[in-house]
């Protein structure tokens, strides 16, 4: 009954201090790297409903095909050979055919995003993972919700014109933004939620980092 790490050579868990608990849905951002110089990205999630968390078996299910939905003349209807519009991004940027950067990032419609920005930073900017991952970020919520499949678009949009910037970006760019039409909300907490990491391409060493204002970390092992 505890959500505990495991030791997959021992085959055994590990209880320790970092015990934690799982909330109500939410996804999780995973970006890992090996001495070997093996990388993955990953953005494990599921939005379960209420009342259908798993039973008495604790067996639940992954439901992100809720995005590409059945409704006839939806762009985003299910067909053969079509790719959904979803909100999972994990990314991995490859130079000289070898992993270089590894990006995930949590926030449903803010994910693509929030992508968008760390790459943009990492790759125009010359920005490292630490300093990346807490550099001010923005994100419209003029679009249309990835998780209502109604057929009537009009009434999917999240929040017409609202821009959601945080706090740190300068007062003369927000009136700047707003001077050209976006309605504002500033906000002093986390645009999203990134985890990333880069490999130093001459050196082999690992750079990796994640937002503490979204409760992510980095870690390393021996």
């Amino acid at each position: 009954m505890e959500i505990r790490p495991g030791d997959p050579y021992g085959m055994k868990s590990i209880k320790s201090a970092g015990v934690i608990r799982p909330g109500a849905g939410g996804t999780t951002t995973c970006v890992v790297a090996d001495r070997w110089g093996n990388v993955i990205s990953a953005t494990p999630s599921a939005n379960v409903a209420a009342g259908c968390e798993g039973g008495e078996a604790g067996v639940t299910y992954g439901n992100r095909l809720a995005s590409l939905n059945t409704k006839p003349g939806h762009p985003n209807c299910i067909q053969p050979g079509k790719l959904p519009r979803i909100t999972l991004t994990p990314t991995l940027v490859l130079k000289n055919d070898r992993p270089i950067l590894a990006v995930s990032v949590a926030g449903g419609d803010l994910q693509d995003q929030g992508t968008l920005q760390l790459l943009l930073g990492c790759i125009d900017f010359g920005m490292m993972p630490a300093a990346d991952v807490t550099a001010p970020r923005f994100a419209t919520d003029s679009y249309q919700d990835s998780f209502n499949p109604s057929a009537k678009r009009e009434t999917t949009i999240v929040s017409l014109g609202l821009l959601t910037v945080n706090d740190t970006v300068s007062e003369r760019t927000r009136d700047e933004l707003a001077r050209r039409g976006h309605r504002l909300k500033v906000t002093a907490g986390a645009v999203a939620a990134p985890v990333m990491l880069y490999l130093e391409p001459a050196g082999g060493m690992v750079f990796a980092a994640g937002d503490p204002a979204a409760g992510q970390h980095a870690a390393a092992a021996p």
